[in-house]
């Protein structure tokens, strides 16, 4: 897609959710983005376990690892609530 008026970015992404245990669920997501086709393209892997308390609310922790070609490695741990409506 557009990026802005002088560059179109390139996104691979893949998500798995699996339910493992009655409302426990594991989550993986990968993220591949070059943004012109040179040598800055940037990588995002998440994996962690969310627990759904019902369908309107949800607990996820989970780590980030970054990769930047451009810039140093990152990783970070997050803890999310999530309400849905």
């Amino acid at each position: 897609y557009a990026l802005d008026n002088h560059k179109d970015q390139r996104i691979v992404s893949a998500l798995a959710d699996w339910e493992f245990f009655k409302k426990w669920f594991a989550l993986a997501r990968i993220d591949h983005v070059d943004p012109d086709g040179k040598k800055d393209n940037h990588r995002l892997l998440i994996a962690g376990i969310e627990y759904q308390f019902n369908k309107y609310l949800n607990f996820a922790v989970d780590a980030q690892k970054e990769w930047h070609e451009a810039a140093k490695d990152k990783t970070h741990a997050f803890a999310h609530v999530q309400l849905q409506f």
